[in-house]
């Protein structure tokens, strides 16, 4: 089992009763039980071992990951993260080109070519 491996987030020990007033595991049970398939799957499928083994591993605040809050973008970021965007986007744009016609493409061919075959027709003649 890797139980000791998962640091219990946030999102879930946030929802769970306080375990240094709150001794009772049924409470934590149905707190875990309401998460099912929300925040957390599989735990109304563990077995009555399993699932007292996990409510001890999250009980415990030592296996709790730290609360990480993304600080909020002002409004004048938001708006230069999207024209930076556009930018980008932009930029790409304008180094993709389309299929050039079939003129065009005989004016692209690089000289080199266009002298080797006329050297090779200058022989031929």
């Amino acid at each position: 089992c890797h139980l000791m491996c998962w640091r219990v987030p946030s999102k879930i020990w946030e929802g769970l009763p306080d375990p240094d007033t709150c001794k009772d595991d049924a409470k934590f049970e149905a707190a875990l039980s309401s998460m099912n398939e929300v925040l957390l799957c599989g735990f109304n499928q563990l077995s009555a071992e399993h699932k007292s083994i996990f409510i001890a591993h999250v009980k415990d605040k030592n296996n709790w990951a730290n609360v990480t809050r993304r600080k909020p973008l002002k409004v004048d970021d938001t708006v230069e993260a999207n024209s930076s965007k556009a930018k980008t986007n932009t930029a790409k744009a304008s180094t993709e080109t389309a299929t050039p016609s079939e003129t065009e493409n005989q004016e692209n061919i690089p000289e080199f070519v266009n002298s080797t075959s006329a050297a090779a027709d200058t022989e031929t003649k």
